[in-house]
């Protein structure tokens, strides 16, 4: 994706996008969609560390796999699972939470 002259890489642990929402179909469809406008994606494994210039901007991603990717700016989106064991046997759960009734 060229937006504002950037090279985009999305990467993610998982072997498809978002697997706890998306199904297998889905995600491609996502990643197909990113991927047409130019994003590169990387799956199966995250970011262990950043190398910094002498101001201290970020220069590059250290990937687990072994990968450097060069980079000018970083978006981190860190996703949390909540701890439902407290619960386990007491409350509902569903996809990995608490189900939850609106009334």
């Amino acid at each position: 994706m060229k937006i504002n002259n950037f090279d985009v890489t999305m990467g993610y642990p998982e072997p498809w996008c978002m697997p706890r929402l998306f199904t297998p179909d889905i995600a491609s469809f996502y990643e197909g969609y990113y991927a047409n406008k130019g994003v590169k994606i990387i799956k199966g494994t995250v970011a262990v560390g950043f190398d910094s210039d002498a101001n201290g901007d970020v220069s590059a991603v250290k990937l687990k796999d072994g990968r450097v990717l060069d980079a000018d700016i970083v978006v981190v989106g860190v996703g949390g699972k909540p701890l439902t064991t407290l619960f386990k046997g007491q409350l509902e759960e569903e996809k990995g939470g608490i189900k939850v009734i609106k009334d």
